[in-house]
């Protein structure tokens, strides 16, 4: 009968089967199957029992069962799990197996998408990450970007997260902050008796009566000092910067081939950073791929449940950001200390340089990335986004121009420094002599010997 490839942890899984006699007809087992599932190679069942007769009434040796996929019963996540399932005919015994992958995450298909915009009903699973370390104490950050496949954000009807610590037990739950359209993160203030070990993210976000589940794990260690990346000012002059860098943020690529690994189930692409959480497109010979993989949108890889022969061409249609926040980040705080170095000389931070120098750090920090991006196209793989090595030096050339045009921006801004305003000062001065004729009298006593 059936049995899906995929389990996803927290929820439940049904499997079937059917006996039949000798002469292939269904016919009632002489006792309910029994079934025992084990963990990759491991002896010992994670779960035995018994199965149960579908529909007593109209069907004939049909058997189903469901079971829950928790860390209770002994399911972990990225793990492969057997069942094996026997049954006795006419006293003689029949088995059948099946095998799935236990997952965090999971698209339901369904609803119906009438946007044409949003492309949301594929089965595509999605990665997300984080910025930070997770220690106990410390503040980090998780997150999820959702965009449709040409990079425009869609927001969910409904999203949640909830951390799962390594006993299995939810140790935090909640809704993340929006902090654009169609991204969410969650700064999380780690406890510091947090249980240290491994522990799940899963996201649960709703698009046109689709609901997806986005898994990810992060490792607690212990003690360490708290920065926010999220919630903080930075927040605030990184969307500002994405807005100058906007079409850097979300460049096209259509049918790019892949670069296979041994196995042949792993296949890399040339830039990381897909925009898209739902709408990638995988192509397997030109032909459209709907389920059987998994995206990995930060680091640009799909892997396949299966393995693919060798004369498989796999493919992808995906848009990509050329920086990252980490990139964007650096530019911003180079140009916080560049712009100090002008008088009046200042010791300001990203997190407290006054709003009046707003503009001058967005300049400086436009320069800083077209720099980085003029660099990059002198080596042949990033040259391939503009179509080679001929058409990405004729855009170097536009990007030099644009890289001009913000440095003698920032260069009025940094002049108009100079002119202040500067700390304020005042002169106190303490007089020596209060009385009229004191100073010539104090002399008189000095050369007098009078003192």
């Amino acid at each position: 009968m059936s049995c899906p490839g995929q389990g996803v942890l927290g929820h439940t899984l049904t499997f079937t089967v059917r006996s039949f006699d000798a002469s292939g007809g269904s016919v009632d087992a002489d006792s309910p199957p029994t079934f025992s599932i084990y963990e990759d190679s491991v002896d010992t069942p994670v779960v035995t029992g018994t199965m149960s007769k579908l529909d007593d009434a109209d069907t004939v040796g049909l058997y189903s069962k469901t079971i829950t996929l928790n860390g209770e019963n002994g399911f972990t996540v990225f793990k492969t799990y057997t069942i094996d399932i026997t049954a006795v005919v006419s006293s003689v015994a029949a088995s059948k197996t099946y095998s799935f992958l236990c997952i965090g995450q999971e698209t339901v298909s369904g609803g119906t998408d009438t946007d044409t915009d949003t492309d949301t009903g594929s089965s595509v699973r999605a990665v997300p990450d984080y910025k930070g370390t997770f220690v106990q104490g410390m503040v980090s950050s998780f997150f999820l970007r959702i965009t449709n496949f040409d990079g425009n954000p869609i927001d969910p009807e409904q999203i949640s997260f909830t951390v799962t610590d390594p006993s299995v037990n939810p140790a935090l739950s909640g809704i993340p902050e929006k902090i654009a359209k169609g991204y969410f993160v969650f700064d999380w203030s780690v406890p510091s008796d947090q249980t240290v070990g491994k522990h799940l993210i899963t996201w649960t976000y709703t698009i046109d009566d689709v609901t997806n589940y986005e898994l990810q794990s992060v490792v607690i260690s212990a003690s360490g000092a708290s920065t926010a990346f999220y919630s903080t000012r930075i927040a605030i002059f990184r969307s500002a910067l994405t807005y100058f860098l906007r079409e850097a943020q979300n460049i096209p690529v259509y049918q790019e081939q892949s670069k296979p690994s041994r196995d042949q189930k792993k296949y890399e692409f040339t830039f990381p950073r897909w925009n898209q959480t739902p709408g990638v497109r995988i192509y397997r010979n030109q032909e459209i791929m709907s389920s059987g993989y998994e995206v990995d949108f930060f680091k640009g890889k799909v892997v396949f449940d299966g393995t693919s022969l060798e004369q498989d061409t796999i493919t992808a249609d995906y848009n990509f950001r050329w920086f990252d926040d980490d990139d964007l980040d650096q530019f911003l705080v180079t140009a916080v200390s560049d712009f100090d170095c002008y008088p009046p000389v200042n010791a300001y931070t990203i997190y407290n340089i006054p709003d009046i120098y707003a503009a001058p750090i967005i300049y400086k920090a436009c320069v800083n990335a077209l720099m980085q991006m003029i660099f990059s196209l002198q080596w042949q793989e990033p040259q391939q986004v503009f179509g080679g090595a001929e058409a990405a030096q004729k855009a170097v050339a536009n990007l030099q121009s644009l890289k001009e045009n913000y440095e003698k921006q920032y260069s009025n801004l940094t002049e108009a420094k100079r002119k202040g305003p500067y700390p304020r000062t005042q002169l106190i001065s303490t007089p020596e002599y209060s009385l009229p004729g004191g100073r010539s009298r104090w002399f008189r006593y000095l050369f007098s010997g009078s003192l």
